[in-house]
């Protein structure tokens, strides 16, 4: 049994977690490597089975053989905060500091109430 190597592991996880209906095959051969030596990895091309399979195709073509970096498209990236939930936190938490101001409590008892400034009270009340 051959013990898989982890770039090989890192490909095939990437492409069953990311990738796993625009890519219909990915191709390798043996003796190929990425260090010249014939004992790395290294994947000659793959089958694209999406339109997004194609696009990643496209980019082999004029990157072939070089690292490149290819951030994640702007609506797919989450604003600050979304991903852990903390957004939503202070959201809530500015609401209650402004809901309370409005109903009487004073800036120095939402500062004791909240463990906040009140420079930041201030900040959550007029901004």
């Amino acid at each position: 049994m051959e013990i898989m190597h982890p770039l090989t592991k890192w490909v095939i996880n990437k492409i069953e977690n990311e990738y796993k209906d625009d890519i219909a095959l990915l191709v390798g051969i043996k003796g190929h490597s990425t260090n010249g030596d014939g004992h790395g990895e290294c994947f000659d091309f793959f089958v694209p089975a999406t339109e997004r399979g194609n696009e990643l195709a496209e980019i082999q073509k004029y990157s072939s053989g070089e690292l490149i970096y290819i951030p994640e498209s702007a609506e797919k990236k989450k604003a600050w905060g979304e991903k852990s939930g903390s957004r939503d936190f202070y959201i809530k938490r500015n609401a209650q500091i402004r809901q309370q101001h409005n109903e009487g409590k004073t800036i120095a008892e939402l500062a004791d109430e909240f463990a906040l400034s009140t420079d930041s009270i201030r900040r959550i009340l007029y901004s």
